[in-house]
């Protein structure tokens, strides 16, 4: 029951791209790399015959999670303004779907971490630790701040990521 509803919204949000005029963000970087890891095929851009051969050839299941990967690659390439709309419209809960995760973090400085970690509480569950662990490298920052003891990451959403 929760995939029809995960892919009753996937839909709506690829008809709501579509009907905005929005289809050209389509991020093709990331539709290849889906369509890659579904049927181990690489389609170059702007080669209609091979991607047309290519969907042609591709099973039913292929096709249904290529469907989705569309809608993932519309989403990846849509404007921050628009894909905030959608997500109010639909009223999209992250702290059901979003966990602090290291590609987030690594998109980040370290200052704009030490906010992030005030902001989910993780600098209170650091305690004595929190400076500490900014006086180390990003990547070894990022692994602490993914690895405290005892702290739940569920439901806490930075305020950059809240619309």
């Amino acid at each position: 029951m929760r995939w029809v509803r995960i892919l009753c919204l996937l839909s709506d949000f690829l008809v709501a791209i579509a009907l905005s005029d929005q289809m050209r963000c389509v991020d093709h970087k990331t539709l290849s790399g889906i369509w890659e890891k579904l049927t181990q095929e690489l389609i170059p851009a702007g080669d209609v015959t091979k991607a047309a051969a290519a969907t042609a050839a591709a099973d039913d299941a292929q096709m249904a999670h290529a469907v989705t990967g569309v809608t993932i690659a519309a989403i990846q390439g849509l404007d921050v303004q628009h894909l905030t709309r959608l997500c109010k419209h639909h009223r999209l809960d992250l702290a059901k779907h979003w966990k602090l995760c290291k590609e987030f973090l690594e998109l980040i400085t370290k200052s704009e971490m030490m906010v992030v970690a005030d902001e989910l509480g993780i600098r209170a569950a650091l305690g004595d630790n929190f400076k500490k662990v900014f006086g180390k490298s990003k990547s070894e920052v990022i692994d602490a701040l993914l690895a405290v003891v005892g702290f739940d990451y569920t439901g806490k959403i930075p305020k950059v990521l809240k619309f």
